[in-house]
């Protein structure tokens, strides 16, 4: 009896967890890690694999290696997902705790591919208020989430993790030229001579950077609200 099964699509059909076990298929017997492949990310078992006719496994290992390929193409950052509740990417990275950045730091040094889930489990959270388009997720209390957040879309972990990896840099750089900035004879101060910091050091910069006539990029919403929006593309 002939067996319908249903093939992803793209990454956003694929969790982390099947993507780590197809990661985890040792190398060197093609025909395995193609019976495996398809078992894992079509929820069927490898004998239901073996049954199938050599062209059909051919081609759905095609399409599949296709998706698995699109690792390194750009995702765009999912604010809100559902799991086993409903959870919300931290709205303001440049008010990260210690705490948070510590675990995700020590988990990244060690693998970030290894450790996906937990550091999902970081950056989004339980929302705990939501009214319309912004919404108020649960302090960082150190919490293992990674058992819910397996189940996360692939897609969706790379657009969060790309989106936090660019933002820590260029926080790191906003850093760095504060400090260079606060040096500059001409960098705004107050009457006793000490760099005027009544505002936050972001905005202070941002003044004198215009001051000195340069141009910046807006940053995106995220960096500077408290609350934020969701994205428009629907979880799967």
């Amino acid at each position: 009896m002939k067996k319908t099964i249903t093939i992803p699509e793209d990454l956003y059909d694929i969790t982390i967890d099947q993507y780590r076990r197809v990661q985890a298929i040792p190398e060197g017997d093609e025909l395995r890690q193609v019976v495996e492949t398809i078992a894992i990310l079509c929820h069927v078992t490898k004998d239901e694999v073996m049954a199938m006719e050599k062209k059909d496994i051919q081609h759905i290992g095609g399409v599949l290696g296709g998706i698995i390929d699109k690792y390194d193409e750009d995702y765009p950052l999912e604010r809100t997902i559902e799991l086993d509740t409903r959870y919300a990417f931290h709205p303001n990275l440049s008010r990260i705790t210690l705490a948070e950045f510590a675990d995700i730091e020590t988990l990244c040094k060690d693998s970030l591919d290894t450790h996906l889930p937990q550091v999902m489990g970081i950056l989004y959270r339980p929302i705990v208020e939501e009214h319309g388009d912004f919404y108020r997720i649960e302090d960082y209390d150190g919490e293992d989430r990674s058992e819910y957040f397996k189940e996360m879309k692939m897609a969706h972990a790379l657009g969060a993790a790309a989106f936090f990896l660019r933002t820590g840099t260029e926080l790191a750089g906003a850093l760095d030229s504060f400090s260079k900035a606060v040096k500059d004879p001409s960098y705004p101060r107050n009457t006793d001579g000490s760099p005027r910091l009544s505002i936050s050091q972001g905005r202070t910069l941002l003044n004198y950077r215009r001051l000195k006539g340069r141009t910046s990029r807006r940053p995106s919403r995220g960096l500077h609200t408290n609350k934020t929006g969701h994205s428009s593309r629907n979880n799967k």
